[in-house]
């Protein structure tokens, strides 16, 4: 009889076939599984909506999940946000432009079932996106502009303005250029006829222009403390002193010698001057400038140029170009331009260093100092030439008489171009001495005025051309220095100034912009303090009554230009 009951191995081995079968079909049968069904959904969405209306509607916005940033949506677009947990968010839209306005808020709640999208809605509207331009006009002086100015903004059509007043202009948000014009020929802004602001929606933005009318102006130079060499313009009765000069492109600007020939044209309407943006000596430029700041012109030239004068008309400047030679030296080209600096013809080719040029008063010779020491020669002389560059002649030392030791300078024609007066100095350094000459501007009558053993220097003819004014050094080393006066032939030599530092400067002007005033009834001079070149402007009656300081004291002024 067989026994029932299986051994422990054979439990085993059928353990395993039961596992085996299992693993095949089951106890059941033959058939296999289907698809392991999807797990349930946990997140949902949120449809982000903005709708925008009016005017000037802004581009797009941000948008935040509970403070999470989800990206941007279209001004009037849909941005939907994935993957939220089933529940309550906050949504909230930022970079709403000033002008636009969300009716609900920026901030909504919405609710998210899971496997579902829910939406949310901002409505926002705008309006014009616009503020306020308020421009202010302040405007001091004693012949003040009759039909007050005008304001362009972003070279639109310009709106009136008062002399002194406030103008308000609606302009939409953002940067804005604007430009004075309109302002009368005597009338100079205090800095830049030009301004940038922004304008901002719903506020008022001001923008002050402030200016002075001049009756009676005076160019004069000014050193700043920032090293700037500036010019400013201040009226001869006084008052406020307007810088000129303050565009960044001009940094060491300077006028030439009113003895040579003046900065104004004959108007008294241009400025004429040399500048360079560095103190480079090859940067100088000429450039030309409107008082009231509404022209300016800048002849831009490899070569160096200097010392602008006017033609008696106004209709041409000349002035220096220096050129370098192949020694180390320079040589100098006279130019002629128009008064706008096109047209430059060149008059004089390189010789020699020409400087100091000037016109005859009527226009058709141009006198000018030469050193010829800048070649390989001796010294300066004085020359004259026509006014197309033809005839030069010495007329200084046409015959090559004077002192090996000397050299002629300063030289400044008459009134009515029959006389030219210069210094001639002696550079010997045992007697170092300068001297008033006159001569012909052909060579001829060449006469000494003065003899003394002391510097005597920088003279400037009277207007009617009787008298000639003069700097007289105090003593041989010149550490104190004034102004004298003497007639045309030499005689009656007279001190008008008692300050120890004075210099003749210029005369008046025979009209202004109060109309017409004889020439020659007042003299700036320039008070120059020898010890640390600060100087100021005072003027004064021909005899040296009737003192007055035209200039703020310890601001160095000086080269006025008041012809």
């Amino acid at each position: 009889m067989r026994n029932r009951f299986l051994t422990p191995s054979s439990w085993a081995l059928a353990v395993s076939a039961t596992a085996y079968l299992l693993s095949l079909g089951g106890c059941g049968g033959d058939s296999t599984t289907g698809p392991t069904p999807e797990p349930a959904a946990e997140t949902g969405s949120i449809a982000v909506t903005a709708a925008t209306t009016g005017t000037d509607p802004d581009n797009s916005y941000f948008v935040a999940v509970d403070g999470d940033a989800k990206g941007a949506v279209g001004a009037n677009g849909t941005l939907t946000v994935t993957g939220l947990t089933a529940g309550s968010h906050t949504v909230a839209i930022s970079g709403v432009a000033a002008n636009c306005t969300a009716s609900d808020g920026t901030q909504q709640t919405a609710t998210v079932t899971a496997g579902a999208e829910a939406a949310v809605d901002f409505a926002v509207a705008c309006v014009a996106n616009v503020g306020s331009l308020e421009i202010v006009t302040v405007t001091d002086g004693l012949v003040l502009d009759p039909d007050g100015y005008a304001v362009a903004v972003d070279a639109g059509t310009p709106t009136a303005l008062s002399v002194n007043g406030t103008e308000t202009i609606t302009a939409s948000a953002g940067t804005h250029e604007l430009a004075l014009t309109g302002q009368a020929a005597n009338c100079t802004p205090h800095g830049l006829p030009t301004a940038s602001d922004t304008v901002k929606f719903g506020k008022t933005t001001t923008v002050t222009f402030t200016l002075t009318c001049f009756q009676d102006p005076v160019v004069f130079e000014r050193r700043q403390t920032s090293g700037r060499n500036d010019l400013y313009v201040v009226d001869a009765t006084g008052g406020f002193e307007v810088l000129l000069t303050d565009d960044p492109s001009t940094y060491y600007s300077f006028l030439a010698s009113p003895a040579q020939g003046s900065a104004w044209n004959p108007t008294k309407t241009m400025i004429a001057f040399q500048s360079s943006s560095e103190s480079n000596f090859t940067e100088y430029d000429a450039y030309v400038m409107a008082l009231n700041k509404s022209e300016f012109y800048h002849l831009v030239q490899t070569a160096p140029q200097f010392a602008p004068t006017w033609s008696p008309d106004g209709s041409q400047l000349v002035f220096a170009s220096y050129v370098p030679t192949s020694g180390g030296g320079w040589t100098a080209n006279v130019l002629v331009a128009n008064a706008d600096l096109t047209g430059v013809t060149n008059v004089s080719q390189a010789q020699s260093w020409d400087y100091d040029l000037g016109y005859s008063a009527d226009g058709t010779r141009i006198l000018f100092g030469r050193d010829s020491s800048q070649v390989g020669g001796s010294s300066s002389t004085i020359w004259v030439m026509d006014a197309n560059g033809s005839n030069k002649t010495n007329i200084s030392n046409a015959g090559g008489t004077r002192g090996a030791t000397e050299v002629d300078q300063s030289g400044t024609w008459s009134p009515d171009g029959t006389r030219i007066v210069f210094t001639r100095m002696n550079y010997a350094l045992s007697s170092r001495n300068g001297n008033i000459w006159a001569v012909d501007p052909d060579g001829g009558n060449l006469v000494q005025l003065t003899n003394t053993a002391v510097e005597e220097s920088n003279p400037l003819w009277s207007p009617d051309g009787t008298k000639i004014y003069f700097t007289h050094c105090g003593n041989a080393d010149c550490t104190t220095q004034d102004v004298w006066v003497m007639d045309a032939d030499g005689a009656n030599a007279t001190q008008v100034t008692s300050s120890g530092g004075d210099m003749a400067g210029s005369w008046n002007a025979t009209t202004t912009f109060a109309g017409s005033v004889a020439a020659g009834t007042a003299l700036i001079t320039v008070d120059m303090n020898l010890a640390n070149y600060v100087g100021r402007l005072f003027m004064q009656s021909p005899d040296g009554s009737n003192r007055a300081a035209l200039t703020v004291s310890g601001l160095d002024a000086q080269n006025p230009h008041w012809r």
